[in-house]
């Protein structure tokens, strides 16, 4: 029901991490909740970022099910005939290692499997779009998309300004673009918005124990208490919320 990307145009800071934290706040949420959800029953981590896969290794995966996937010619494919789990739980759609590979998969394919994951009426994707150029592969897929989340540095003015550009330069318009600010220190909500004029939706803690220990054993209490996994908790809550909402 819900296709949701990560992403930044300045390489950092970790549009990888925020999408996995969200894709496991929310395969939590969904777990412990279950029918008060109303139909939303299902989470996907899905790695479309062209410079290859992150998540899968840092698990030592070596599938590729974003490929199968891909190549599914059934009448009506479905995704959990090829995703794996990953150690929280989270169910992924893995890409390869290899960047050449993957820019070729997501230039050929990214529309539709994009328009195939934001039409599943039970199921939030959560993607990892890696960072955007003028050249990336999905750009042209992007409107499928519910919504398009770029990370960006509070501290930083130029990265701000940066990437308002970019999004105005390569962005259809249409598509419904929000900030996920990341630090505490720097330029404030009203002032990024009065800018850019694009809402900031997420607010990012500095918490690098907590990123480090995404990769660690699953559920460890570091992660659990970590400030991270706390805001991506709010944020899975927020969005299941406004799902429900378009539900009823």
């Amino acid at each position: 029901m819900t296709a949701l990307g990560f992403t930044s145009f300045v390489g950092s800071p970790g549009a990888t991490t925020w999408t996995m934290l969200v894709s496991s706040a929310l395969t939590a949420r969904m777990a412990s909740q279950g029918p008060e959800l109303g139909g939303l029953s299902e989470a996907l981590l899905i790695e479309a970022d062209p410079a290859g896969s992150k998540v899968a290794l840092s698990y030592q995966l070596y599938a590729d099910s974003l490929f199968t996937y891909a190549a599914d010619t059934s009448q009506e494919p479905s995704w959990r005939n090829h995703a794996t789990q990953i150690p929280d739980g989270q169910n992924l759609l893995s890409s390869t290692s290899s960047p050449k590979s993957v820019t070729n998969l997501l230039a050929s394919s990214a529309e539709r499997l994009f328009r195939q994951f934001a039409s599943d009426q039970e199921l939030t994707s959560v993607i990892d779009l890696g960072r955007l150029n003028p050249t990336s592969p999905t750009l042209g897929a992007l409107d499928q998309l519910n919504s398009v989340i770029v990370l960006v540095n509070r501290a930083s003015n130029s990265d701000i300004v940066f990437s308002t550009n970019a999004i105005k330069e390569l962005l259809d318009p249409r598509i419904e673009v929000g900030w996920a600010v990341v630090g505490k220190n720097g330029q404030p909500n009203k002032a990024i918005k009065q800018y850019s004029e694009i809402d900031v939706v997420l607010e990012i803690p500095d918490d690098p124990a907590g990123a480090r220990s995404l990769f660690e054993k699953p559920n460890n209490r570091i992660l659990q208490r970590s400030a991270l996994m706390q805001e991506a908790d709010k944020f899975a809550q927020t969005l299941l919320q406004v799902q429900q909402a378009v539900l009823v």
